[in-house]
């Protein structure tokens, strides 16, 4: 048995996302590969902790988004991951985000690092983000990188100089077993939809959506756009206003279960991001037999093979093509769906522990 120790941060950092997750999935698989993890967290509010069925720590005011509570818990989390780093009593260290304050204090010593690189948004997108120098410093320290995709992998050296061969390819996984829970939300129109899941800034790409769906309503008056995420803003109803689609477009937040929903009622789930360093809703929309229609950019050709629709995401014509040969093709959707659950037999959370394990016993 190996002992492999993970650290707070992404558990102290994000309520629910894709990378807490991931971590949340390794913690509840890698034990099956005879890997121990220690997590020593003493405080957390994520969601996929709430069960306590992979650490002891206890909530601290859920409720109360306060910048005081948040400093506290990360001060007491980390006191706690640097005793055991004092103790030097585990094999491997597998940060959990970008912070260095375990190479800044000296205590993780010579035991190696694994980092996992969950995309390049920031050094592509956000260039003067604090982020990138402390992600650049990990990378360079690092005894193996993590990549979550090919796409990932490349981008990781295009933008950093590190040997190839330190990078390893692991994908995500989806977990099957719990389609079964799902519960329809409230508010959501009783009619035919398109559902967009996630934040829609900058390179998500969302406002050629909205001027592809304006022309797609022009023809079909009973369709929607359901978005799951934060309420609109000023500036999208002021596009939608434009669009003369406000009628016709939704946004609100939703639970894992009322998500279900949302993919296994859907006409079609369309991303049209221009990058992402893997894309879980395709699986999740995959795993809730919901047709997929993506852009051709960035990793998604690479996670959705055949078993999705595609455009160029720059080209308001391409989209509407795409998402009206989904929409008005019965036929073309069951075989959607049908290359979807083939294509989810690739992505376990039970294959990316076994490959989390393998890059782990190779520095050991």
């Amino acid at each position: 048995k190996m002992d492999v120790l993970f650290d707070y941060q992404i558990f102290c950092s994000q309520y629910i996302g894709g990378i807490s997750r991931y971590f949340y999935e390794l913690l509840k698989h890698l034990p099956d590969e005879k890997v121990k993890v220690k997590f020593p967290l003493a405080f957390s509010n994520n969601y996929y902790l709430k069960k306590r069925d992979v650490s002891s720590h206890f909530a601290l005011l859920p409720h109360l988004n306060l910048k005081i509570r948040n400093k506290t818990m990360q001060s007491i989390n980390e006191y706690c991951v640097n005793r055991v780093l004092k103790s030097q009593q585990f094999d491997l260290f597998h940060p959990t985000y970008y912070q260095t304050y375990y190479l800044d204090n000296g205590l993780l010593k010579s035991k190696p690092l694994v980092l996992t690189v969950h995309d390049m948004t920031h050094e592509r997108f956000m260039k003067g983000d604090e982020i990138i120098l402390a992600k650049k410093k990990l990378m360079r320290r690092a005894d193996r990188i993590i990549a979550i995709s090919q796409h990932t992998k490349k981008d990781i050296l295009k933008y950093i100089n590190v040997p190839e061969e330190r990078i390893s390819v692991v994908y995500h996984g989806q977990d099957s077993t719990v389609t079964h829970n799902i519960s329809r939300p409230r508010n959501i129109p009783g009619t035919d939809y398109i559902l967009y899941v996630g934040s829609r800034n900058g390179y998500k790409n969302f406002e050629i959506l909205a001027r592809a769906f304006s022309q797609l309503v022009e023809k079909n008056r009973f369709l929607n756009l359901i978005c799951t995420g934060e309420a609109f803003t000023k500036d999208e109803y002021a596009l939608f206003d434009q669009l003369k689609i406000k009628e016709f477009v939704y946004a609100q937040m939703v639970t894992d279960e009322e998500l279900r929903w949302l993919y296994k009622n859907a006409l079609l789930f369309v991303f049209p991001s221009l990058y992402e360093g893997f894309g879980f809703p395709i699986l999740e929309a995959f795993s809730m037999a919901c047709p997929v229609v993506l852009s051709n950019a960035s990793c998604f050709p690479e996670i959705a093979g055949n078993a999705a629709a595609y455009f160029d995401p720059m080209d308001v014509d391409s989209i509407v093509q795409s998402i009206e040969s989904v929409v008005e093709d019965e036929e073309k959707r069951k075989v959607l769906v049908q290359l979807g659950t083939e294509r989810l037999s690739l992505f376990t959370w039970n294959n990316t522990a076994r490959e989390t394990a393998n890059v782990y016993k190779a520095l050991i």
